[in-house]
């Protein structure tokens, strides 16, 4: 069976979960004898891609598209419309929600739909009404679709008018395709005592009103500190807001590679997920591996993934938010207990069922 994935979110992302999530599918899938996998695209900046063994990625091409998402995104558009009508594959599987492809594409069409975000909180989002169009474009178009979680099945059917027959969930798995044993860990310099965050810290995900509720704990703390992992340099904006609150000194921002990100999971007191909405949390599978203690957002999503080896927060609450963080602080006891059950919890996540569950719905479509 011969899968094809086209250049979307490889265009787009730099850097993300949607990208980890197709670039895993496509090492695991060309790991098995039966199977292979290619992604329709010219070029891209994006981590995975540079990793993956991807014959068409034309990295001489890099003075031609520069670092210029549109650009990048531009050509492979092209390129995707022009060979999609002759491509040799036996499912099509679109990585993100542009419908360029619907007249072109001769071949049954799978599409995963990772959350409703736009449709939830459209006021976030510029873009909001064009992707929600597209979304409802390729979703009524596709042959099957994938949801990443039941809640993300719900605010699906919810949003959409479509046939349940053809929407199936499929948990992420926790895959370890991307470890970068390159990243100097030696020369990184970690506090004693810290709480990790994660990824962007864009509007929805909470990261301003997380930062009203852990002002107090580091000013009562001197040790603590917090790390944010990747989603960028501070902006100015958040550099204002950090000195205004006289904590900017106890807040890092980093950039790390996959086995750096792992050491600050591991050494982290907590991870904290305060997201107001998500189609499935990553990033939670990501710290019960790596035995860090969650607490996080009182939402559906991250409910149904966490289960009880989290402790929940309400993530319009800063007090709330305070009181659930200091008892997993102040409490190694609680710590133990949080770290055990996750390991546990990791169990019901495997990327062997992942791939497995993916798998079996393209072939429904043969």
């Amino acid at each position: 069976m011969k899968i094809l994935f086209d250049h979307q979110v490889f265009s787009m992302q730099n850097y993300g979960g949607i990208s980890r999530y197709f670039a895993n599918l496509y090492n695991d899938f060309n790991s098995i004898e039966t199977l292979s996998c290619k992604i329709s695209m010219l070029y891209s900046e994006n981590y995975f891609a540079e990793k993956i063994d991807h014959p068409q990625h034309i990295k001489w091409a890099k003075p031609l598209f520069g670092k210029s998402k549109s650009r990048i995104n531009r050509w492979n558009r092209r390129y995707n419309s022009l060979m999609l009508p002759f491509a040799d594959c036996d499912v099509f599987h679109p990585t993100y929600y542009d419908s360029y492809y619907i007249k072109k594409v001769k071949k049954p069409v799978v599409i995963t739909i990772h959350d409703m975000i736009y449709e939830k909180m459209p006021d976030f989002f510029p873009d909001s009404t064009q992707i929600i169009n597209n979304k409802q474009r390729v979703a009524e178009h596709a042959d099957a679709i994938i949801c990443i979680s039941e809640s993300a099945k719900i605010d699906l059917m919810n949003h959409l008018s479509l046939d349940e027959s053809k929407i199936h969930v499929v948990y992420h798995g926790l895959f370890n395709s991307f470890n970068d044993e390159n990243d100097n860990l030696e020369r990184t310099e970690l506090p004693n005592n810290y709480v990790l965050f994660v990824g962007e810290r864009k509007t929805y995900k909470n990261f301003i009103r997380f930062i009203e509720a852990f002002k107090n704990l580091l000013h009562k703390e001197s040790s603590l500190h917090l790390i944010c992992a990747g989603g960028g340099s501070y902006t100015s904006a958040e550099v204002e807001l950090l000195n205004k609150y006289k904590i900017y000194n106890q807040c890092h921002q980093i950039s790390p590679g996959d086995a750096l990100l792992k050491q600050l999971y591991q050494k982290a007191a907590a991870f904290i997920f305060p997201s107001l909405y998500e189609g499935f949390g990553l990033p939670i599978l990501e710290a019960f591996d790596a035995g860090c203690p969650v607490v996080m957002s009182n939402t559906n999503v991250f409910k149904e993934v966490g289960g009880h080896a989290a402790l929940y927060f309400d993530p319009y609450d800063e007090e709330d938010i305070e009181d659930k963080i200091s008892k997993v602080l102040f409490s190694t006891h609680q710590q133990a207990g949080m770290k055990e059950k996750g390991k546990e919890r990791l169990k019901l996540f495997s990327a062997k069922t992942c791939v497995e569950q993916t798998i079996q719905i393209y072939k429904t479509l043969l």
